[in-house]
């Protein structure tokens, strides 16, 4: 359960990420999509998941490796989620929403992957600290 919240925040940050790019180039070759690629409601509802689901992935992963480094690029993401609406424009020749937006959900999937190898490091850093203490005969306090 650690890293499926992480797994699912990469998945929809690279998919975010390549929506936001590919948004204004689909736009030009398919104008008679770009009501339904480039609709409100998909940031509305994607953009709030991403941050939310981030956060709680990061905030389990803090509670087993106790860095809060991965939150640098998860805020990062976020301002960048959430400044994206303000520069957001019709006019498609002025796609700083998108660039913004794809910005966002990189520093969204490096965040997920800080979080995955501080756990992973954690994990293996606390078992190899404890089999030689189980060896010795003595109990080993994992609280």
């Amino acid at each position: 359960m650690k890293t499926v919240l992480d797994t699912a925040g990469i998945f929809l940050s690279i998919a975010c990420a390549i929506h936001c790019s590919l948004t204004p180039i689909a736009m030009m070759l398919l104008p008679l999509w770009a009501p339904y690629l480039e609709s409100d409601l998909v940031h509305a509802f994607a953009g709030p998941l991403v941050i939310a689901i981030a956060f709680i992935a990061l905030q389990r992963g803090f509670q087993i490796h106790q860095r809060k480094v991965p939150f640098v690029p998860a805020l990062i993401g976020a301002l960048c989620l959430l400044a994206a609406p303000v520069f957001h424009s019709h006019d498609h020749h002025q796609p700083l929403d998108a660039l913004l937006s794809t910005i966002g959900g990189i520093f969204f999937i490096l965040a997920h992957l800080w979080n995955v190898h501080l756990m992973h490091r954690a994990e293996h850093h606390w078992s190899d600290v404890a089999e030689p203490i189980e060896e010795r005969g003595l109990q080993a306090d994992y609280s």
